[in-house]
């Protein structure tokens, strides 16, 4: 006699992000002959806020905005959940449709298949903004979207077999949010004519040069530099002449500059690329006139003026920082002092008069905290000037540099190091690696340099999978490393099976072994294919005629690590039958209850301790 058993394949299609308004539904794939389904929806809490049942395959998403798990069960004759789904992640979030601030058309190279990073910047940009590069019919494959920042999309294309043209960019946002940017996209051929992508300039320090050095060769750190790379220095009146442009690799640029004729003051650089939008640095190139001093004694009975209304930066942990400050009443002997709310000064190394407007100062911030600072100017014969929280010092974007996740192997040993290299980072800097499962706990972090972190993790308790690393500064910058560490599950060893078939005498590595090597065609299950009978689209009829085969079934559900209901139902049908006792299952449960990292759900371990103990007994009875 053949027992037939019909696994329902069910699929929950969730959108991620939803909208909170009464129009909007959270619908799932219909399962044949459900008589209705129950619906729950937990917080992050896993209280659970819904629990209903419902007749059709979706239901309102009437929720407030935040993220939340739902999973779903259809239902059977009797009106019970016939099988459930797994928890998945659902974040209701306000949809807008999206905004670009850039206005020149992006220029792509047929260099080779993949395109440099693209970079989109605007706002109403989320990581569940699609993007689609299409003209007609024509498709340009779009890969590895990410955003970066909130108003940063980045992403590269595949031009192998894209042909030249014009195409528009598509910007599509939950509930059919879309921004079309017509011809936005040029693809060339290289060769034809040179185009790259836009150069940025990375320096932070503006570069200070002494005025009375004529010939000179400078430094420009950044990125997409080239020899066809195109620079000027210029200022509101004036411009420096650059004799010679080289680019040293692609993030470095050189510059020979001719200073004869040359007014002091602050220059900004250009970098422009053929083909690209030009890249400027405000105040990036500073003249000092460092043998020609002002004597203006007509001020010193003139309170100093501040005129700029924007307070000035500064960069944590940097040994020398150069301010400008642009006012009026200057004069060499006009004092400077930058004061913290704890009343300790910002040592000032150098202090520079370039005109009555404009003030030079050089700061040593290696040792002064983050924070705003009061600006003090004071001429000999007047009262000071106060300008409060005008300095404000704070740490500079964090970089993490990691193209592929770190892996952490699961074993006896549940402290695990974890290395961080980046850039920007401070002993301050807090790490965070977390999951829609749950964050894994930082036992201890030590900041080897300002480009290294060494992590202990505890990795007790902790589910398989992928985590993301948050890094944030006091200052509150911050940037998440998208699955930037993968945990991968405990092995088992595995063996080669014996030669004979009777399975309840193989160890757990030798049963294993035996799973391995049996064949599985139908697409519609994970099990193999000597425990089917017939295989359709959406189930499958299997066959458990032998004992032999029960056993065998009974073992994949008692191993499945997702399936909670499979495992419960395992445990009772190796507890109460003593024909099924088998040495594999007797190694495995005890294996996962002396495990650290096992995650039991709730009565499982009582259950895991039940099936043992009958095992042992049916041992007994022999």
């Amino acid at each position: 006699m053949k027992l037939k058993l019909f696994i329902p394949i069910i699929t929950i299609l969730l959108t991620t992000h939803l909208l909170s308004k009464s129009d909007e539904f959270i619908e799932w794939k219909p399962i044949k002959g459900a008589y209705g389904y129950v619906i729950q929806i937990r917080d992050t809490h896993k209280k659970v806020l819904l629990n209903k049942k419902v007749d059709k395959h979706f239901f309102p998403a009437q929720l407030p905005k935040g993220k939340y798990e739902i999973r779903v069960a259809p239902l059977n004759v009797f009106k019970k959940p016939a099988v459930w789904s797994r928890w998945s992640s659902l974040e209701i979030i306000v949809s807008r449709i999206p905004i670009l601030s850039l206005d020149e058309p992006i220029v792509l190279v047929k260099k080779n298949s993949l395109s440099p990073i693209v970079e989109i910047r605007g706002e109403n940009l989320s990581e569940n903004t699609e993007v689609t590069i299409r003209k007609n019919k024509k498709l340009i494959p779009v890969l590895e979207t990410n955003l970066n920042e909130k108003e940063l999309l980045t992403f590269k294309v595949n031009l192998e077999k894209v042909k030249v043209g014009k195409y528009d960019l598509i910007l599509k946002n939950p509930n059919n949010k879309v921004l079309t940017k017509e011809d936005f996209i040029i693809v060339k051929e290289q060769g034809k004519e040179v185009l790259t992508q836009k150069p940025t300039v990375t320096d932070e320090e503006p570069i200070v040069l002494d005025y009375s050095t004529k010939r000179q060769t400078i430094e420009v750190k950044g990125k997409n530099f080239s020899d066809q790379t195109k620079a000027s220095i210029t200022s509101q009146n004036n411009s420096i002449p650059i004799k010679n442009s080289k680019a040293i690799t692609e993030n470095l640029l050189s510059l020979d500059i001719d200073l004869n004729g040359i007014n002091p003051g602050s220059y900004d650089l250009n970098v422009e690329n053929p083909g690209s939008q030009k890249s400027v640095k405000k105040d990036f190139i500073i003249i000092q006139e460092t043998i020609q001093k002002h004597s203006i004694t007509q001020n010193e009975n003139l309170k100093p003026v501040i005129t700029l209304d924007e307070p000035l930066i500064g960069y944590y942990k940097t040994k020398q920082h150069t301010i400008e400050i642009i006012g009026k009443n200057f004069i060499n002997e006009t004092k400077v002092s930058i004061i913290g709310k704890d009343g300790i000064d910002i040592p000032i190394e150098n202090q520079e008069l370039k005109s009555p407007e404009s003030l030079l100062v050089r700061l040593n911030l290696e040792n002064a905290k983050l924070g705003s600072y009061d600006v003090i100017l004071k001429n000999p014969n007047t009262q000071r000037l106060r300008k409060r929280d005008f300095f404000i010092i704070k740490t500079k974007d964090l970089l993490v540099k990691s193209e592929k996740p770190t892996t952490i192997q699961l074993d006896s040993v549940v402290s695990k190091e974890v290395d961080i290299s980046g850039e920007n980072f401070i002993p301050d800097t807090n790490v965070s690696i977390h999951s829609d499962q749950g964050s894994i706990p930082v036992v201890n972090k030590s900041m080897e340099s300002d480009q290294k972190i060494k992590l202990e993790l505890d990795t007790e308790k902790i589910r398989p999978g992928k985590y993301d690393l948050t890094l944030i500064n006091p200052s509150g910058n911050q940037t998440t490393k998208k699955d930037f560490l993968e945990i991968k599950d405990e092995e088992i060893p595995i063996k080669e099976p014996p030669n004979h078939e009777d399975i309840t005498k193989y160890e757990l590595a030798e049963l294993l072994g035996y799973l391995q090597g049996l064949k599985k065609t139908c697409k519609s299950t994970n099990l193999p294919d000597i425990l089917i009978e017939k295989c359709f689209a959406s189930y499958v009829s299997l066959d458990l005629s032998t004992p032999f085969k029960r056993n065998l079934y009974n073992f994949i559900r008692l191993v499945d690590k997702n399936n909670y209901q499979a495992r419960m139902e395992a445990y009772h049908y190796f507890a109460y039958n003593c024909f099924a006792k088998m040495k594999a299952v007797n190694e495995y449960i005890s294996f996962r209850l002396n495990s650290p990292h096992t995650i039991f759900e709730s009565f499982e371990k009582r259950y895991m301790t039940f099936t043992l103990q009958q095992q042992d007994a049916c041992l007994m009875r022999e």
